[in-house]
């Protein structure tokens, strides 16, 4: 007769909501970033039983998952860059900090955690606030000598 554990997976399974739950109460969503899956991974390791370990695939997929997550957010990251440079030279209506409008020509893109932002009029609004774009009008005006 054979005798199988569900303690493991249990508390596996406890660990997994109490950290969901947890998330939901602080930010109102259910968006688990990648510590939350290093969180999930740890829990799922310690909480194995270890007469029968979890399978190595199994871990191997986990990690590949992970690495597949950290690259997408590496390619978001870069095309929201990508995004706030082509408004340099453009004008642009956004808000700034305080959540004050401010309109203006982007004269440059800075970079501060990951997050893009636009100066306009030397005031630094993040990209995110931006509510309208246009192409800057430029007259040019050439003189003929004769």
């Amino acid at each position: 007769m054979s005798v199988t554990s569900t303690t493991s997976t249990s508390s596996s399974n406890s660990a997994t909501l109490a950290l969901l739950n947890s998330k939901n109460g602080a930010k109102g969503d259910s968006t688990l970033d990648e510590g939350d899956f290093l969180k999930l991974l740890t829990a799922q390791l310690a909480a194995q039983d270890p007469l029968n370990p979890m399978d190595d695939t199994a871990f191997v997929s986990q990690m590949a998952t992970f690495s597949q997550l950290t690259q997408m957010q590496n390619i978001g990251n870069d095309m929201s860059v990508m995004t706030a440079s082509n408004y340099i030279g453009k004008t642009v209506i956004a808000e700034d900090s305080s959540g004050k409008k401010v309109t203006g020509v982007v004269s440059s893109v800075t970079i501060s955690d990951n997050e893009p932002s636009l100066v306009i009029n030397d005031t630094t609004c993040a990209l995110d606030t931006v509510t309208s774009v246009s192409t800057t009008s430029t007259s040019s005006s050439s003189t003929a000598t004769e």
